[in-house]
């Protein structure tokens, strides 16, 4: 009987490792280097190590500029720089940026720039404060999360950047939709 259940614990694993090799997505992160990243920094992984200097100086100026609104920063995720199509491919990222949590950052090569890295660091140091139970019943209604970063960030993909302030006036995520898509 024991031979038949590490037989079955055998083959789910091989089937796991198998699985998450073949499969793209954000879970490769968790190894990089098996998918052609390479380290440039602690927590820091782009598949351009030729560009480290570059890619290290935007990352600190978008923390600079995030710890200008949050204070000291509280967090430290794992940031993985895709410079190129086929890395994106790899990890399954098809936006300019994307946080998962407060633990991982995946930069598109359209994001690599101090704005997106900034607004994803905004969310890594909201969803902090965030626990498992957040996941059905979010503490912070997704407008706020997403209205927050952009505001931080200073994203000039949205109209509401000459003046951001009436984002505290929306409550709600239809008055956010009215508020963001209103002349300014």
């Amino acid at each position: 009987m024991f031979k038949w259940i590490r037989h079955i614990s055998i083959s789910l694993c091989a089937l796991a490792i198998v699985a998450y090799t073949a499969f793209p997505g954000w879970r490769r992160a968790l190894t990089p280097t098996l998918f052609g990243m390479r380290k440039i920094a602690p927590n820091i992984y782009s598949d351009a190590p030729d560009k480290s200097k570059a890619h290290l100086a935007l990352i600190s100026a978008a923390r600079t500029q995030a710890s200008d609104f949050f204070g000291p920063l509280q967090t430290n995720p794992r940031y993985i720089l895709c410079t190129t199509d086929r890395c994106t491919k790899r990890f399954g990222l098809h936006t300019r940026g994307l946080n998962l949590g407060y633990h991982l950052i995946l930069i598109g090569p359209k994001g690599i720039n101090a704005s997106i890295i900034t607004h994803e660091i905004a969310h890594s140091e909201l969803h902090r404060t965030m626990g498992l139970r957040d996941m059905t019943k979010p503490k912070f209604p997704s407008w706020f999360d997403e209205g927050l970063a952009s505001y931080i960030s200073n994203d000039t993909r949205l109209s509401f950047v000459g003046d951001p302030h009436w984002i505290k006036s929306a409550r709600n995520f239809r008055q956010w939709s009215t508020l963001n898509s209103a002349e300014t």
